[in-house]
């Protein structure tokens, strides 16, 4: 991916999360976030990029060393697949729920991980540690992820091959 002049000034990193985590920021320009990572607070810019309302979707700018994550382009989730979420419910970070897919389609995965207020934003991953999903409401026992093609698809505007959507979805 090439970043934008605007994007480089900012870092060099891309976060997605769900635009209600960041929605006190301005949704037509850049605004000013911090990033925490192992304890460090990293200075970072919300990137609105394609952002579309009806997908809760937007990406942070910054220049937090954090890792990539490997991307679950080759094959999409089935019903029964494991569903790893990360996020921090009330609080409590680093918290990992394991469960199964239960429904997919090319916009949204249905997953039996428990979520509840906090995890939004945080990644869903395989089995294979391939990122799927990402976050964007719970209820406690189910939780609702933007499916991997939606979100990169929107925070690569304009789309990208390396985002395609999952063949068969």
């Amino acid at each position: 991916m090439t970043l934008s002049a605007e994007a480089q000034q900012h870092g060099n990193t891309y976060l997605a999360t769900a635009a209600h985590v960041v929605e006190g920021c301005n949704y037509s320009e850049w605004e000013n976030v911090s990033v925490i990572y192992q304890g460090i607070t990293y200075s970072g810019r919300v990137w609105w990029g394609g952002y579309q309302h009806r997908h809760d979707i937007a990406s942070i700018v910054t220049t937090a060393p954090i890792p990539a994550a490997r991307l679950g382009i080759d094959r999409a989730p089935v019903l029964g697949d494991a569903a790893i979420a990360i996020g921090t419910p009330g609080g409590i970070s680093g918290t990992v729920t394991q469960g199964q897919v239960a429904g997919v389609n090319r916009d949204a995965l249905n997953l039996t991980t428990q979520s509840g207020p906090g995890a939004s934003g945080g990644p869903v991953f395989n089995n294979r540690g391939e990122l799927i999903g990402l976050v964007v409401a719970g209820n406690g026992s189910l939780t609702v992820a933007q499916a991997l093609p939606t979100f990169c698809n929107t925070l690569y505007a304009g789309g990208s091959q390396v985002c395609s959507a999952w063949p068969g979805v």
